[in-house]
């Protein structure tokens, strides 16, 4: 009950933002500081639903990375999926190419503490938008031997709506929290504020994870809240490091 109140405050105060608008559905938002070394990278996809009033499905959610410098990394990221019942497949969010650049990485005997920054452009993929936005997230993470943690602060700038008649702009506030049991497996759980026009809005996922050498797969639930609806939502993933070199 401690970790859940203070997951809650952290993010409280991470944004305060009126939300706006018809959220857009479930997103998986996972954050780290992990860099990939240069000519590594990792890609990491996720399947998920919601019955959110009808059934929500999200296949895949893709992210990228790829170490370019000891402390740059390339990344992307975009989702696909089925938003709603008679709707055609496609686009559920835009496409983020971004940088990541670790500016702070201070280690001790029992503890790490890294500092960084996301950003990069937001490109047109869902209906009805077009033109090029922009996101920017500051990272601040902390590990040691059992569990380490991340909160995610930052807002981007979406690519021009139709729909809306203007760029919806996004704020966004994090906390990941991973628990490590022994060698294999994980326990992780986050929480995520995003208000806007069109915004998820605020989901909690918790799930597990099992790695073996460069390959891990994870399972969890998920619930979004947006004003006084709920919607529920499971999700499976799996990550695997590539060497390029």
């Amino acid at each position: 009950m401690k970790v859940r109140i203070l997951l809650l405050v952290l993010v409280g105060l991470a944004v305060a933002f009126p939300a706006e608008a018809k959220h857009r559905g479930f997103r998986f938002f996972p954050q780290d500081l992990d860099m990939e070394r240069p000519g590594t990278g990792e890609v990491s996809v996720r399947a998920g639903y919601s019955p959110r009033g009808g059934p929500y499905v999200a296949v895949p959610d893709l992210e990228l990375d790829l170490g370019l410098l000891r402390r740059l990394e390339l990344g992307l990221d975009g989702q696909w999926g089925l938003p709603s019942p008679g709707e055609p497949w496609g686009a559920t969010d835009q496409v983020w190419l971004s940088l990541k650049h670790l500016l702070v990485d201070h280690r001790t005997e029992h503890a790490a503490i890294a500092v960084g920054l996301q950003h990069g452009p937001r490109l047109a993929a869902m209906p009805l938008t077009q033109g090029i936005g922009y996101q920017a997230l500051a990272l601040v993470g902390v590990r040691r031997a059992d569990w380490q943690a991340l909160v995610a602060v930052g807002a981007g700038l979406d690519p021009h709506d139709d729909a809306l008649g203007r760029r919806p702009w996004m704020a966004v506030g994090s906390v990941d929290l991973d628990w490590f049991l022994g060698d294999t497996w994980s326990l992780e759980a986050q929480v995520l504020d995003a208000r806007g026009p069109g915004a998820p809005g605020w989901t909690e996922s918790l799930g597990v994870a099992w790695q073996t050498g460069d390959t891990q797969l994870r399972a969890g639930a998920t619930t979004l809240l947006v004003g006084d609806q709920q919607a529920p939502g499971v999700y499976v993933g799996i990550s695997q490091k590539l060497n390029l070199r």
